[in-house]
């Protein structure tokens, strides 16, 4: 494939007919990476190749487990990313390709896979897909839904052994590992709450005039300005009321003092880390702000 059709990295979000020529250019090529199954019977990492681990616990039971595997099957994962794929919806099939197309803003990131293995057990479920000559990386990712038949326990499992491949991708360093975790986290929220068909799983696009793009909650899709329960807010208030009531010079008084400056950069602190909105972010960044500011001219 040749011209703007075999760039990985655009400006302007791909075409489903891009896609669709991608896919086709991609189908008559090998996987770039060995060996194909690596990330389903090895717990090592090919030499130069880096491992990424990633679960989450989502509940009990078979029902929870039948819901897993459905989102699995239907690629919810992905699409909660924000990816727009070719076909919309593969079948799992071993020797199937899928061509998507990622957003890392500012760009969208091309790629193409191809399904290396689909595992359908009565207590795992999932499939591998290890990627094509046009992908910014080489090596394989696999996505799976356990259930531990002695606890009924069901988990997410992504396991990933890649290597970057690109130039930007091995000048990226430490920025394309975090986009790989930061695409990991979001296949675990649609897989383990995949959306309805209707419901549009691709995150607002970037801009700060955009309202769903600084409130929708990133698992939700909800519009989120505050939320409850918030322990450390409640904690706050504890504090203030508790030296309000108090005397100065009392112990109440003196450790309410103590406590109110910490339980404030311990909330922004969270906010800033795992804010579910950039909202919360910021929020949580202004109040850092405002405590060390605090701190400093005291």
């Amino acid at each position: 494939m040749s011209g703007a059709g075999s760039r990985l990295y655009r400006v302007r979000r791909p075409s489903r007919s891009e896609l669709s020529d991608l896919a086709a250019d991609q189908s008559s090529r090998d996987v770039s990476y060995q060996p194909v199954g690596v990330s389903l019977r090895s717990n090592d990492p090919p030499p130069g190749f880096t491992t990424q681990r990633a679960q989450r616990p989502i509940g009990q039971g078979t029902d929870r487990f039948d819901r897993a595997r459905s989102a699995i099957i239907d690629w919810a994962g992905h699409r909660r990313a924000g990816a727009r794929l070719q076909p919309d919806r593969p079948e799992l099939a071993v020797g199937n390709d899928v061509s998507f197309a990622l957003r890392v803003w500012p760009l969208w990131i091309t790629a193409a896979c191809r399904i290396a293995e689909v595992i359908d057990e009565p207590d795992r479920f999932g499939f591998a897909y290890g990627t094509l000559p046009h992908h910014p990386a080489a090596g394989e990712e696999c996505f799976l839904v356990v259930r531990d038949p002695s606890t009924d326990q069901v988990r997410l499992e992504i396991t990933s052994h890649s290597r970057p491949v690109s130039r930007l991708a091995r000048l990226g360093g430490p920025f394309s590992r975090a986009v790989q975790r930061y695409a990991t986290t979001r296949y675990l929220d649609g897989f383990e709450r995949p959306a309805s068909r209707e419901e549009p799983l691709e995150p607002p696009p970037f801009s700060l005039t955009s309202i769903p793009w600084w409130f929708e909650h990133r698992k939700t899709g909800r519009l989120t300005i505050a939320q409850f329960p918030n322990w450390p807010l409640f904690a706050l208030g504890a504090a203030i009321g508790a030296r309000w009531i108090s005397e100065p010079g009392d112990l109440i008084h003196d450790g309410a003092n103590l406590a109110i400056p910490a339980l404030w950069l311990y909330w922004g602190a969270d906010e800033l880390l795992r804010g579910v909105n950039p909202w919360r972010r910021l929020l949580g960044a202004a109040v850092i702000g405002w405590q060390a500011g605090r701190l400093i001219l005291a």
